[in-house]
């Protein structure tokens, strides 16, 4: 083989090894992407697959961790463990559907919340229904809800206010 063969082959060989060389997005269910990591976002990190143009999006919610392909690791988030009602607080909610893409669907759930009390915040009761919302998903080892619907009613009368709570729970 000739010097300028050989010098075809290394730079052939060096240019491929470049353009294979790829980023790994360990997500929490264990599985590995192999990608290039274009842009990170607030909540979520932009990819594209080898010899694809067009973007990918996951969720931060679904990933540990980022090995880039010069070794740099970035932690992202970290895996959220319920256990059962008492870790109700690690409880996420969201109201964007992105935000669960890839969990599994527990179900849907529902709570109400309310006061008889006039001085007694419309606020204050879509709280109340909020921790106790957490609380189901939370009873269930759910650690995300996607909220579908809130209710309230401020009747300031008899009535009192009232507020109701709709999502869906997901877990990993």
């Amino acid at each position: 083989m000739n010097m300028k063969n050989l010098f075809f082959l290394l730079s052939f060989m060096t240019i491929s090894f470049i353009s294979y060389s790829q980023d790994k997005i360990i997500k929490h269910h264990g599985d590995t992407i192999y990608c290039k990591v274009t842009e990170l976002t607030d909540k979520s990190i932009i990819y594209k697959f080898a010899g694809e143009d067009s973007s990918n999006t996951i969720s931060k919610y679904l990933v540990k961790k980022i090995i880039f392909e010069n070794g740099i690791v970035q932690k992202v988030t970290n895996k959220v463990i319920i256990n059962g009602i008492d870790d109700w607080q690690k409880v996420e909610i969201t109201a964007l559907e992105f935000d669960i893409e890839g969990l599994v669907q527990y179900g849907e759930i529902s709570t109400k919340a309310n006061s008889v009390w006039r001085d007694v915040s419309l606020d204050k009761m879509e709280t109340k229904a909020m921790d106790r919302l957490k609380r189901q998903a939370a009873k269930n080892r759910c650690h995300i809800i996607l909220i579908l619907r809130t209710t309230g009613i401020d009747q300031r009368s008899d009535e009192g206010v009232n507020s109701t709570v709709t999502g869906v729970a997901y877990k990993y």
